[in-house]
């Protein structure tokens, strides 16, 4: 279903940049991982293996338990994969990258959308259950930070 009536060309192209977005973020990240290991820390390759996993793993259980289709929805791999790897190319970045990253990442939610590859549920619901499943890596980030010295600064009450 064509809502937009685009051109089977422009369709062709707006599948093209789907189909390339979540690669490129995987490039970047890896690019990220390996600036971090050469900067000895050694972290953010295991956070990128359990972000990974979290994907996969709710992949997983959706297909054996049908807990999206339970609810009319379809479990978003894309959505989930490209908003891990979204996390893990950001996690040491400022808020101008995060800003960035994040705009790029509601840009290829609305391609799908238009696309009809999934609606805005699937992606949100998808995306939502790996935030939950992110939740320990950035209590786990903070507490790093604060054991060398770059996590918030601790103020004493008077």
């Amino acid at each position: 279903m064509n809502s937009l009536n685009l051109s089977s060309n422009a369709i062709y192209w707006l599948d093209f940049v789907a189909d390339t977005y979540t690669p490129l973020l995987l490039l970047v990240a890896v690019l990220e991982i390996y600036r971090s290991w050469k900067k000895n820390n050694r972290a953010h390759l295991l956070y990128f293996i359990y972000a990974v996993t979290i994907v996969y793993a709710l992949m997983f259980a959706d297909a054996r338990w049908s807990l999206w289709a339970s609810w009319g929805l379809d479990y978003s791999t894309h959505s989930a994969a490209a908003f891990c790897l979204v996390v893990i190319m950001c996690l040491y970045k400022g808020a101008r990258t995060w800003v960035i990253a994040l705009s790029t990442l509601i840009a290829y939610g609305l391609l799908m959308h238009i696309l009809n590859y999934h609606s805005w549920m699937d992606m949100f619901t998808s995306v939502f259950a790996c935030t939950v499943g992110l939740l320990p890596l950035s209590r786990a980030r903070g507490r790093r930070l604060n054991g060398i010295g770059l996590g918030r600064e601790k103020t004493c009450a008077s």
